[in-house]
Protein backbone atom coordinates (compact mmCIF):
# COMPACT_ATOMS: atom_id res chain seq x y z
CA UNK A 1 0.00 0.00 0.00
CA UNK A 2 1.43 3.38 -0.98
CA UNK A 3 1.66 6.37 1.35
CA UNK A 4 -0.97 8.23 -0.71
CA UNK A 5 -3.43 5.37 -0.45
CA UNK A 6 -2.78 5.13 3.28
CA UNK A 7 -3.44 8.87 3.68
CA UNK A 8 -6.66 8.57 1.68
CA UNK A 9 -7.89 5.67 3.80
CA UNK A 10 -7.09 7.53 7.02
CA UNK A 11 -8.71 10.75 5.78
CA UNK A 12 -11.83 9.00 4.57
CA UNK A 13 -12.12 6.96 7.75
CA UNK A 14 -11.97 10.13 9.84
CA UNK A 15 -14.51 11.95 7.67
CA UNK A 16 -16.88 9.01 7.58
CA UNK A 17 -16.61 8.45 11.32
CA UNK A 18 -17.26 12.13 12.01
CA UNK A 19 -20.32 12.10 9.78
CA UNK A 20 -21.63 8.80 11.17
CA UNK A 21 -21.73 7.25 7.70
CA UNK A 22 -20.75 3.87 6.35
CA UNK A 23 -19.20 3.99 2.87
CA UNK A 24 -17.73 1.08 0.93
CA UNK A 25 -14.35 2.26 -0.34
CA UNK A 26 -12.75 -1.16 -0.23
CA UNK A 27 -13.38 -1.95 -3.89
CA UNK A 28 -10.18 -1.86 -5.92
CA UNK A 29 -7.26 0.40 -5.08
CA UNK A 30 -8.09 4.00 -4.16
CA UNK A 31 -5.64 6.91 -4.10
CA UNK A 32 -4.67 10.41 -5.24
CA UNK A 33 -7.14 12.26 -2.98
CA UNK A 34 -7.76 15.92 -3.77
CA UNK A 35 -10.32 18.29 -2.21
CA UNK A 36 -12.19 20.65 -4.51
CA UNK A 37 -11.52 24.36 -3.85
CA UNK A 38 -14.99 24.76 -2.28
CA UNK A 39 -14.29 21.85 0.12
CA UNK A 40 -17.49 20.00 -0.80
CA UNK A 41 -16.03 17.13 -2.85
CA UNK A 42 -13.06 14.79 -2.79
CA UNK A 43 -11.61 13.63 -6.10
CA UNK A 44 -9.72 10.34 -6.07
CA UNK A 45 -8.68 7.55 -8.38
CA UNK A 46 -9.93 3.99 -8.09
CA UNK A 47 -9.50 0.70 -9.93
CA UNK A 48 -12.91 -0.61 -8.80
CA UNK A 49 -14.10 -0.74 -12.44
CA UNK A 50 -11.02 -2.59 -13.70
CA UNK A 51 -8.67 0.29 -14.56
CA UNK A 52 -7.69 3.52 -12.84
CA UNK A 53 -10.49 6.08 -13.20
CA UNK A 54 -11.19 9.51 -11.69
CA UNK A 55 -14.02 9.54 -9.15
CA UNK A 56 -15.60 12.15 -6.95
CA UNK A 57 -17.63 11.92 -3.77
CA UNK A 58 -19.08 14.30 -1.23
CA UNK A 59 -16.83 14.93 1.77
CA UNK A 60 -19.15 12.76 3.86
CA UNK A 61 -18.72 9.83 1.44
CA UNK A 62 -22.02 10.00 -0.48
CA UNK A 63 -22.62 10.44 -4.22
CA UNK A 64 -19.59 8.50 -5.46
CA UNK A 65 -19.32 8.95 -9.24
CA UNK A 66 -16.94 7.75 -11.94
CA UNK A 67 -16.07 10.91 -13.88
CA UNK A 68 -13.72 9.53 -16.54
CA UNK A 69 -15.36 6.19 -17.47
CA UNK A 70 -13.20 4.81 -20.30
CA UNK A 71 -10.57 2.14 -21.03
CA UNK A 72 -7.57 4.45 -20.48
CA UNK A 73 -5.73 4.94 -17.20
CA UNK A 74 -6.35 8.24 -15.37
CA UNK A 75 -4.41 9.48 -12.34
CA UNK A 76 -3.71 12.62 -10.26
CA UNK A 77 -6.97 14.60 -10.55
CA UNK A 78 -6.84 18.31 -9.72
CA UNK A 79 -9.78 20.73 -9.70
CA UNK A 80 -9.17 24.22 -11.03
CA UNK A 81 -10.50 27.19 -9.03
CA UNK A 82 -14.16 27.74 -9.79
CA UNK A 83 -14.90 23.98 -9.69
CA UNK A 84 -15.66 23.91 -13.44
CA UNK A 85 -12.72 21.89 -14.76
CA UNK A 86 -10.77 18.86 -13.62
CA UNK A 87 -7.29 18.12 -14.92
CA UNK A 88 -5.81 14.62 -14.73
CA UNK A 89 -3.06 12.50 -16.23
CA UNK A 90 -4.25 10.00 -18.84
CA UNK A 91 -2.83 7.57 -21.40
CA UNK A 92 -5.70 8.14 -23.85
CA UNK A 93 -4.79 8.27 -27.51
CA UNK A 94 -6.09 10.92 -29.86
Amino acid sequence: MTARVSRLIILLTLLISAAGLAVDLCQGENGNPEFTPDGEWILFTSTRDGNSEVYRMRVGGSEQQNLSRNDATELHPVVLPGNRYILFDSNRLG
